[in-house]
């Protein structure tokens, strides 16, 4: 059997030579005869070769914009996700509905207060989020009596917020003041163990730092303290948004549910994937030297940090 190259190749072969001999000789006819075998020559090769590369130049395309959509395209919001799914409680509903109103007023409120502070650093607006989630957990938790389905709640709105998912920071960063690398409420669940402070103050010092190091000072005391009265004011603001997001007329219980010796948080589930490992060591030198001789002074009492 005659490859279907061949016949291609003859028609194309015949074709150009009676197109140049016609053209020489001055044969219009024979001309035409030549674009006629050359016409079907490359017909023929389309059907069996230019189609074939057409698709497959397409496919290609196809699979590289599939790929670029996949790197731009955020990740799915995997804690409203399960929020969704969850069926144990009549209020589920209310709390997904509110995620994306509730976040957008958030994280405009967090980027206001962080403008009140001349030259902040752009991830200030972020832990100022993370410091007003406290009061949003405190509603939920009082709204749903669930720490489970509050810390979805509050992991959903840093998402819808931001589009980053919790992290937790390690016992280092919370003590060398590397906690506005981490977004969400699992900074003030492992800080809850690691500094000296009493456990109702511990967000406010957390937060304290993470003002001192957006101001250039960080591990400064006098910093850390004097940001505490705007932070009652962040979270209280925050605590009302929420309740009237969620409830809108509902009768429920009150929202005084804060645990002895504890603060609105402290309940808070740190979901399996949300640790991530220490930042102390990307950190300069000079810094890690800071740090270790501060941690030097409290271990020797010659800190003025509050038992």
């Amino acid at each position: 059997m005659i490859p279907i190259k061949l016949y291609i190749g003859l028609f194309l072969g015949v074709g150009a030579m009676c197109f140049l001999l016609a053209a020489v000789a001055g044969q219009p006819s024979g001309m035409l005869l030549g674009l006629f075998f050359m016409g079907w020559g490359g017909v023929a090769w389309y059907l069996k070769y230019g189609r074939a590369m057409a698709v497959q130049n397409r496919g290609v395309s196809q699979v590289s914009e599939g790929r670029q959509n996949a790197q731009t395209t955020p990740s799915l919001n995997t804690a409203l996700q399960s929020l969704k799914q969850d069926r144990t409680y009549g209020y589920t509903d209310r709390m997904v509905k509110a995620v994306p109103e509730l976040a957008m007023h958030l994280m405009q409120s967090a980027r206001e207060w962080s403008m009140k502070l001349q030259n902040a650093p752009s991830w200030y607006a972020e832990c100022v989020l993370d410091f007003q989630l406290t009061g949003v957990f405190h509603r939920a938790l009082a709204f749903c009596k669930d720490p489970a389905l509050a810390s979805l709640f509050v992991d959903a709105l840093l998402f819808e917020a931001t589009g980053q998912e919790p992290s937790a920071p390690e016992d280092l960063d919370v003590m060398s003041s590397l906690t506005h690398l981490y977004r969400g409420l699992g900074k003030y669940v492992i800080a809850k163990t690691t500094l000296r402070v009493p456990p109702s103050e511990v967000p406010f010092w957390v937060f304290g730092m993470e003002y001192a190091a957006a101001t250039g000072s960080p591990l400064d005391p006098i910093r850390v303290i004097e940001i505490r009265l705007t932070a009652i004011e962040i979270r209280e603001s925050a605590f009302s948004r929420t309740s009237s997001t969620l409830v809108r007329g509902m009768v429920v219980p009150g929202a005084e549910y804060v645990k002895p010796n504890s603060f609105p948080g402290a309940d808070y589930l740190i979901r399996p994937g949300m640790y991530r490992p220490s930042k102390f060591k990307d950190q300069p030198k000079e810094y890690q030297d800071l740090v270790m001789e501060s941690l030097r002074r409290v271990a020797d009492g010659r800190a003025g940090i509050p038992n």
